[in-house]
């Protein structure tokens, strides 16, 4: 019995990859999105062909989300605009907020998601963000 859908930000790297096989093995119903967040030539070519294969492995269905004007105009202007009146710009608070956990979340309600996961390290007990066991791997304050 499946626990409900879960959209997993894929990269095509190791942590999301872990974290798309350990929610299937715990029931749910997984599907990835790929978030294009700018536009480096061959940059995104190359780690979607990544997401492919682990979507194809997995047997998982993996979508394109082609965020680069959202990124541009939420997170790379708020950088260039902060910094030149001389503050120091935090651009992952500004990402997280209108990007991850913004436009991911309504893309995830778009098709039908229950949830929403990334392949970050930290713990989480479903309401609150805390440190990861391991201080060396830690990534709760980039969310």
């Amino acid at each position: 019995m499946k626990k409900g859908k879960v959209l997993v930000g894929m990269s095509g790297g190791v942590d999301s990859t872990v974290t798309s096989v350990l929610l299937q093995k715990e029931g749910y119903e997984v599907e990835g999105v790929y978030m294009k967040l700018h536009d480096k030539p061959g940059y995104h070519e190359e780690n979607w062909k990544k997401v492919q294969k682990v979507a194809d492995y997995l047997g998982v269905k993996v979508h394109f989300y082609d965020l680069s004007e959202a990124f541009n105009a939420n997170v790379y202007e708020y950088f260039v605009e902060s910094y030149k009146q001389g503050l120091t710009p935090n651009p992952c608070v500004m990402c997280n907020r209108t990007i991850k956990f913004g436009k991911m979340i309504d893309f995830a309600d778009s098709i039908g998601a229950d949830f929403i996961a990334t392949g970050h390290y930290i713990q989480c007990d479903g309401s609150f963000i805390y440190a990861a066991d391991d201080p060396n791997k830690d990534q709760s304050y980039f969310l």
